[in-house]
């Protein structure tokens, strides 16, 4: 039986973005995923779906990102896609300190509904905005610290802290994955298609051109 080859390794993690409406998910999604920044300017309904990849050497991790909804009445709706999360991005708006009081309802609706061990990123938003903040930076320090999350501050103006603290992110969750290929809890994207390639191949009896299929479907 022929043997899959990968030039490249994929591995692919799941993401939620979560917190109240109105914080700036849907801003930080269009950053992290290159979606146009005016999508940013209105509310999500129910879910969105995006794509990261970030190059190492000889592997490609593409973190899948979902933004969800804060509204109330369609929380529900949501809590299906906490399967098979790798890390979630809480997020609150400086400004507005109901949005920071709700976080432990949010950590508490993930770790209710979350099927897997997952790193937690608080993300402190808008804080480019000239009011005074609402919520002083070491009591939210003091929130990650407790929860045992990455703290990172963003703003509307410049999310490069942001977006480089995903990326450390994303790396982490890849190296503790990896230590865990042993007893074989990763699977190498690329090379389960690849797979999937040579048995079709060698059952037909033809070699075929691989095409790209969506792979959606498999988390690590």
């Amino acid at each position: 039986m022929g043997k899959p080859v990968c030039d490249r390794h994929e591995y692919q993690y799941k993401f939620v973005l979560v917190g109240e409406s109105g914080v700036g998910k849907t801003r930080l999604f269009a950053e992290l995923t290159g979606r146009p920044h005016d999508i940013g300017s209105r509310s999500t309904i129910g879910v969105e779906f995006g794509s990261k990849l970030i190059e190492k050497k000889a592997v490609t991790l593409k973190a899948q990102v979902w933004d969800t909804t804060g509204q109330e009445r369609f929380r529900s709706t949501i809590r299906p896609y906490y399967r098979g999360v790798s890390g979630a991005l809480v997020t609150y708006n400086t400004a507005q300190k109901e949005t920071f009081d709700n976080l432990a309802w949010w950590m508490e609706e993930l770790r209710s509904h979350c099927t897997t061990d997952i790193l937690f990123m608080l993300v402190a938003h808008k804080i480019d905005l000239k009011r005074p903040p609402a919520v002083d930076q070491v009591v939210a320090r003091d929130f990650a610290d407790r929860n045992k999350m990455v703290y990172v501050e963003t703003s509307l103006i410049d999310s490069s802290e942001f977006e480089s603290a995903f990326e450390l992110m994303v790396r982490k969750i890849h190296k503790k994955r990896m230590r865990q290929s042993c007893v074989g809890e990763v699977t190498c994207i690329k090379c389960l298609r690849n797979a999937r390639k040579v048995s079709s191949d060698e059952e037909s009896g033809e070699e075929e051109e691989e095409q790209p299929k969506e792979t959606s479907s498999f988390y690590v």
